[in-house]
């Protein structure tokens, strides 16, 4: 299905174990943020070893999306944790981030990712 950058942002979250892949759906700026943040960051403490953000379906991200990119990656740096990014190659997101030369601070995969979200047990 293709987005439009009007649509809301969606986030739909799978966990397996301490493992988490969110997918987040529409457009990674301050207003999405606002609404998804919390979510993902008590997914993050709740003892999370390894975050995979799948942002294929994602229009694009701006600099608050960017800090807080940054700011999970620590956190989860500082407890032995991992932050994967799933990319659609080319996209304005892949852009963004290689133009700021973040693909050298994030692990960064392509879509498709390795890692199956139908292994996954969805939370609410």
């Amino acid at each position: 299905m293709h987005r439009t950058a009007r649509q809301p942002t969606e986030l739909l979250v799978y966990r397996n174990g301490a493992q988490v892949r969110a997918r987040i759906l529409g457009p990674l700026d301050q207003g999405a943020l606002t609404a998804l943040q919390a979510r993902l960051e008590a997914l993050v403490r709740d003892h999370c070893a390894s975050l995979t953000l799948d942002l294929v379906e994602t229009d694009y991200v701006d600099s608050d999306a960017v800090r807080w990119l940054q700011r999970v990656d620590t956190a989860l740096s500082q407890r032995s944790g991992m932050l994967r990014l799933v990319l659609q190659p080319g996209s304005r997101v892949e852009r963004t981030l290689k133009l700021l030369q973040l693909d050298r601070v994030f692990l960064i995969d392509a879509y498709p990712a390795d890692s199956s979200e139908s292994l996954a047990t969805p939370v609410a």
